[in-house]
C-alpha cells in the first residue's frame, strides 16, 4: 500500500504513521524492517533499493520517505513521470508512506496518481489539517471517545477556547481530564476549569473586558470566581495589570 501524508499539523501526521507502523508486525521487529529516507536526497534507484528488499520475518516492510514530493517540485533526482511510473510497481509486501510537511497541491502529478490508485485500493491520501474553531470541539470529543473517555459538549468548546488548536497539547490535556473524571462519567467544564491551567487566562481575559467596559456586576461575578479558583489577590493584580499593560502597548 502506498501512503501520502501530508499537511501542516504534526500531531496527526504522527498519529496515522504511528498507526502504519503497528500494523507491521511484532514490536521487536518493527525496526528492521522500517527504512527512512530523505526526498531531497532521493534517487530513483536508492528508493527501488529501500521499496523492493523482501520484509525480514514479518509480512510487511515498511519506508518512510519525507518530503518527497515537494523535493520533486523543486527539481530532485527523481522526475514526477518516473516516480508515477515507479508507484504502479511497488512491491505488495512494502508500506511506501510519502510523508510530507506541507500540504500537496491537488494539481500536482504525482497526487493525482495516487489519488487515482486510491480509487483502486492501492494507495491512501490523507490530509491532516488543522480543525476549524467551529470543528475543534467535536473533534475533542471523537478523540476522547478514542481514548476510552466522554467529554460533554460544554466541556470540549472550553478545552478547545482555553487551549487552541494545538492538538498535540489538546490530546494530553485530554488524558489527564479523563483520568481525573474516571470511568463512568464525562469530563465536565468544572473538571476542565480545575485542571486545565489555561482556562484561567481566560477568565482573567473576561476580568479585564469586563473591567474595560465597565460591567461592574460582571467584572465582580469574574473576580470571584477566580479567588474560589485559589488565585490570590496579588496574583490577580499582577495578571490584570499585565493585561492592560498589552493592550496600551497594542494601542501605541
Amino acid at each position: 500500500m502506498i501512503y501520502l501524508i501530508h499537511g501542516e499539523e504534526e500531531f496527526l501526521r504522527s498519529r496515522h504513521l504511528a498507526e502504519i507502523r503497528g500494523r507491521i508486525g511484532q514490536p521487536d521487529l518493527i525496526d528492521l524492517n522500517t527504512v527512512e529516507l530523505d526526498g531531497a536526497r532521493l534517487t530513483l534507484g536508492a528508493l527501488r533499493d529501500a521499496a523492493d528488499v523482501i520484509p525480514f520475518l514479518t509480512q510487511r516492510r515498511l519506508v518512510i520517505v519525507r518530503d518527497l514530493l515537494k523535493a520533486v517540485q523543486a527539481g530532485s533526482p527523481i522526475s514526477p513521470d518516473a516516480l508515477t511510473e515507479y508507484l504502479d510497481h511497488v512491491p505488495e509486501t512494502t508500506d511506501l508512506v510519502l510523508l510530507e510537511t506541507r500540504a500537496a497541491p491537488a494539481k500536482h502529478p504525482v497526487v493525482r496518481h495516487l489519488s487515482a490508485l486510491a480509487e483502486k485500493g492501492k494507495a491512501q491520501v490523507i490530509l491532516c489539517a488543522v480543525p476549524g474553531p467551529r470543528a475543534l470541539p467535536s473533534w475533542i470529543r471523537q478523540r476522547a471517545k478514542e481514548k476510552g473517555g466522554e467529554i460533554s459538549p460544554r466541556a470540549a468548546a472550553l478545552l478547545a477556547n482555553a487551549v487552541g488548536q494545538n492538538l498535540r497539547l489538546l490530546d494530553t490535556e485530554l488524558d489527564k481530564l479523563i483520568a481525573y473524571a474516571g470511568n463512568g462519567r464525562p469530563v465536565e467544564p468544572a473538571d476542565v476549569e480545575a485542571m486545565v491551567p489555561y482556562t484561567q487566562e481566560i477568565k482573567v481575559f473576561a476580568l479585564t473586558n469586563a473591567i474595560g467596559e465597565r460591567r461592574a456586576r460582571a467584572a465582580f461575578n469574574h473576580l470571584q470566581q477566580l479567588r474560589s479558583a485559589g488565585e490570590t489577590a496579588p496574583q490577580l493584580l499582577a495578571m490584570i495589570t499585565r493585561q492592560f499593560r498589552i493592550l496600551l502597548q497594542v494601542t501605541e
